[in-house]
């Protein structure tokens, strides 16, 4: 491998963590080479389909995918050390105004799903379909046809045209 290969490799794992921060491969590029925009602009259309780029960004995501993210656990355990207030290196402990430790018990208390959130009401609407359908029987052929003769003499006898 040259000295060359190897930067550019350099170049692209770089490139893959900056993909991860932005999200954005024009923004990530332009973080990465801010003084040659021409130059990050062609990283930025063609690097982030590189194979060697993608596999960076998975290795740095992990298996779980999420990168550089503070699991729940951490969460809470960064909020419960806050909620003790200050120690100083002699020992002496200065607690947390009243208002300032409720706020952080509440935030605590929803990490920790021990709130338990009000369903939304229901949405679903019942409806009740008849169970058959009533078509019209007309009888037989002839009675339907003696049927329509007389519509049709009695809407003739009312209209105002003769035809």
């Amino acid at each position: 491998m040259t000295d060359t290969q190897t930067d550019e490799q350099l170049e692209k794992a770089a490139y893959a963590a900056f993909l991860l921060e932005h999200r954005d491969p024009f923004k990530a590029a332009l973080a990465m080479i801010p003084d040659d925009n021409k130059r990050a602009f062609w990283i930025a259309v063609h690097w982030p389909k590189d194979e060697a780029v993608i596999a960076e960004t998975a290795r740095l995501k992990g298996p779980d995918g999420m990168a550089g993210l503070a699991s729940k656990r951490d969460l809470a355990k960064d909020i419960w050390t806050r909620m003790q207030g200050t120690v100083y290196p002699n020992g002496t402990v200065v607690p947390l105004p009243a208002e300032d430790y409720a706020k952080l018990a509440k935030l605590y208390a929803d990490v920790m799903n021990y709130i338990e959130k009000p369903l939304p009401p229901s949405q679903t609407t019942n409806v009740f379909l008849p169970k058959a359908i009533e078509v019209p029987t007309h009888g037989t052929d002839a009675e339907w046809e003696a049927a329509a003769e007389a519509q049709q003499a009695q809407l003739l006898s009312v209209s105002r045209s003769r035809h």
